[in-house]
């Protein structure tokens, strides 16, 4: 199985959108985050970290906003 990032983006209500991911192997652990102000700020965010990182992103489904 090859590394990647497990991300997704969280709708927050107006204008703010909670960037996250995690390690597809980092299993009880919270999430890394960003705050942003757009979905293309956030996929942004994303983007540089798994660049960063070395590793690909896995987009998994939307999770629900708390």
């Amino acid at each position: 199985m090859t590394a990647s990032l497990l991300a997704w983006i969280e709708t927050r209500g107006g204008n703010a959108f909670l960037a996250a991911y995690n390690g597809a192997c980092a299993h009880n652990r919270e999430p890394a985050t960003r705050l942003c102000g757009t979905t293309d700020e956030a996929r942004s965010w994303l983007e540089s970290e798994a660049k960063a990182l070395g590793l690909p992103i896995t987009w998994v489904e939307q999770r629900s906003g708390a």
